[in-house]
This record gives structure tokens, sequence and C-alpha cells, in this order.
């Protein structure tokens, strides 16, 4: 079974009610993949079992990537907060 990346790749730029969105499907990708993986038929299956830990931590890579996005500042924001600085400076 071959699954495209393309569910857990978040770079293009969107809004932010889709980035939430793509987190929320990762969150519970994450999750349905962590109790697959502690099935009995997945843990007797070492190949099965291979390819769901494979899954399980892309997911796990793409949801650290996402917060790492939203903790960081973006260049706009920061021009904004300089020139604000700036402008209400005294003279």
């Amino acid at each position: 079974m071959e699954i495209s990346n393309r569910a857990f790749d978040a770079t293009s730029p969107g809004t932010e009610p889709e980035n939430d969105q793509l987190r929320v499907v990762n969150q519970q990708l994450k999750a349905t993949l962590t109790e697959l993986l502690n099935s009995d038929s997945v843990k007797h299956d070492s190949n099965l079992r291979m390819w769901v830990q494979g899954r399980l931590m892309e997911a796990e890579m793409e949801l650290k990537r996402q917060r790492r996005r939203m903790s960081s500042v973006s260049a706009d924001t920061v021009d904004t907060f300089r020139n604000g600085i700036h402008n209400s400076a005294p003279v």
C-alpha cells in the first residue's frame, strides 16, 4: 500500500483555518496510526508494523513542522513591529 506524502506536507502557504484543519487531520492520523500499531494484527506482522511505524513517524514530523511554523514570526510581522517602533519613537 503506497500513500502520498501530500497529506503530511503543509509547506505551501495557506490561510489560518486551513492550517488548523490540516493540524487536526494530522493529529487524528497520528492517533489512528498509534491505535493501529497497538492492534494484535499489526503487532504480529513485522512488515505491516514497519509500514505503520514509518507513517506514524511522518505524521509526527509533520506535526512538529507545523508547531515550529506556528511559533515562528513572519518577516512581515517583524517589519510591521519595527515600523511601529520607529514611527512612535520620541524625536
